[in-house]
């Protein structure tokens, strides 16, 4: 009834809250700050996005999903022209 409503509710709100080690590396990207009351906020604003480590950000080394990669290549100069976009138009990168 009522108390396996509320159980499942709260195992569900702790497994939303894992990662379950999906990430090989955690990183948060914010943002500009939103512009002046009479222009329109950024499109993206409150949205959050993860990528994949095959994008370049800068001073990160992307891995391409292979750990030993780091250890013998160096960070990037630049960020990807996608997750520039997408932090530009008010997303956050939270991985």
């Amino acid at each position: 009834g009522l108390a396996g409503i509320y159980l499942l509710t709260r195992k569900l709100k702790q497994s939303i809250k894992e990662d379950f080690g999906a990430f090989i590396q955690k990183l948060q990207l914010l943002p500009p700050p939103p512009p002046a009351p009479p222009k329109a906020p950024h499109p993206l604003t409150s949205l959050t996005f993860a990528l994949s480590d095959l994008f370049d950000i800068e001073g990160h080394v992307s891995t391409f999903g292979h750990p030993e990669w780091a250890r013998t290549h160096e960070p990037a100069s630049s960020t990807s022209p996608a997750v520039s976009t997408l932090v530009q138009s008010g997303a956050t990168c939270i991985a």
